[in-house]
């Protein structure tokens, strides 16, 4: 399995503890994911939206059933509400599909982005933290808005 982590983009620094990368080889495949008090979303190449995964209490076992590519954000402790339109409580021990959290155009517009053409994993992770800028700009602005009222 290869995994590589990556710095998040400068805006994003205080929010954002990585961008990563994996590839599960073909063949079935197990790995333990053990908690680390960080949300993360994920994007397979399966052709599925991406999927949020909340703050885990215990370890768990990942299986893949073939060769599998993932691109991914993982948040610092408590960051990633400002990204996820639910509170953070409610995703622990849990996934979540993003188009539930962020709705069905941005996030099969992203997904499409991600695994239309072939891209290196450092070009996806930009087209991710372009999303995150975007919606960190949005989440600053409705607060910005509510502090004025």
């Amino acid at each position: 399995m290869y995994y590589r982590e990556y710095p998040p983009h400068p805006a994003l620094a205080a929010h954002v503890e990585c961008m990563w990368a994996a590839r599960a080889p073909g063949g079935a495949h197990m790995h333990r994911v053990l908690p680390d008090n960080c949300v993360d979303i994920l994007w397979q190449d399966g052709g599925q939206p991406g999927f949020a995964v909340g703050m885990m209490s215990s370890a768990i076992l990942v299986a893949s059933g073939g060769p599998l590519r993932t691109v991914a954000v993982r948040f610092k402790p408590g960051a990633a509400g400002a990204f996820l339109s639910a509170p953070l409580h409610a995703l622990t021990d849990q996934r979540a599909d993003i188009d539930q959290l962020w709705g069905r155009s941005d996030a099969e517009r992203l997904a499409d982005a991600l695994w239309t053409c072939e891209l290196s994993d450092r070009e996806r992770i930009a087209l991710i933290e372009h999303q995150l800028l975007l919606r960190l700009r949005a989440a600053g602005g409705a607060l910005s808005a509510l502090a004025g009222q």
